[in-house]
């Protein structure tokens, strides 16, 4: 596993091929409109693709989330005085428990070691873009079992964008979750960052959800010709996935909802 981590530093973006898995039904357009409500208190926590938030595979991610700022409470990232916007994960040993630690604590308003009714409803939405996506999903997998929280007063969303880690067959979204969402490219255009990286091209992995939850899988690849922010579909690569999606994580954040044209959706692994 060193020796794989250390070939993947040299990489500035990370995804994944997909799995060909069973899947159910896509799900119904107009069921993706449908809002799950937005409470007054909005929280985010971003999670930057490899290497860290100086990587310039991550430079569109990094602008999705600065953007966020005055919309909503993002969680920062701080080391020696300097805070950015999205958290560093390749290189960390533990990232979870740090970013679990600081969500908590933003999630906390009246301090008092515990999320529930006094804190008010807020919806947390992470945010992970290629291996801060699967860093995403362990975060709501670490949220869903902690006992410090009680989930009645909290609206948990996970957004994923061409998520990856190696050796995954797909990107699961944790039993707390009420909602996933996950923008993605399935077919790496000539242009594609990860085209000439170790294990590239890389293609997002696929979403997988419980059969109750509320989850989206959308496909840039599968709209050849239609227009996202300006760019082809089929002209979507890794780096560009945070760039075409940003306008819907901005949407989710500050309505509930997101905004059409939306990509095709694709059915979601249960």
């Amino acid at each position: 596993m060193r020796l794989l981590r250390h070939l993947l530093a040299f990489c500035f973006v990370l995804a994944c091929q997909p799995a060909t898995q069973p899947a159910t039904t896509a799900p119904d357009a107009n069921d993706v409109v449908t809002t799950l409500g937005v409470p007054a208190r909005q929280v985010v926590v971003c999670m930057t693709g490899a290497v860290d938030q100086h990587s310039g595979s991550n430079d569109g991610f990094t602008q999705l989330c600065d953007a966020l700022r005055p919309l909503a409470t993002v969680v920062p990232e701080c080391i020696d005085g300097t805070c950015w916007s999205s958290f560093a994960t390749f290189t960390a040993t533990e990232p979870v428990r740090k970013i679990s630690d600081a969500t908590l604590q933003a999630l906390d308003v009246n301090a008092d070691g515990a999320i529930d009714s006094a804190d008010g409803a807020t919806t947390l939405t992470l945010v992970g873009f290629s291996w801060g996506g699967v860093t995403a999903a362990d975060l709501s997998r670490a949220l869903s079992s902690d006992k410090r929280i009680d989930h009645t007063f909290l609206t948990l969303r996970l957004v994923v964008l061409d998520a990856f880690q190696p050796s995954l067959p797909d990107m699961k979204a944790a039993r707390a979750v009420d909602e996933a969402f996950s923008f993605r490219h399935s077919v790496a255009p000539s242009s594609d960052c990860s085209s000439f990286a170790p294990l590239g091209p890389y293609l997002g992995l696929r979403l997988r959800c419980g059969p109750e939850q509320r989850c989206f899988d959308f496909d840039f690849s599968l709209a050849p010709d239609e227009r996202f922010t300006g760019r082809r579909g089929r002209d979507v690569g890794h780096c560009d996935v945070p760039d075409v999606a940003a306008r819907y994580v901005t949407s989710l954040v500050t309505t509930g909802q997101v905004v059409a044209p939306l990509p095709p959706p694709v059915a979601v692994l249960r």
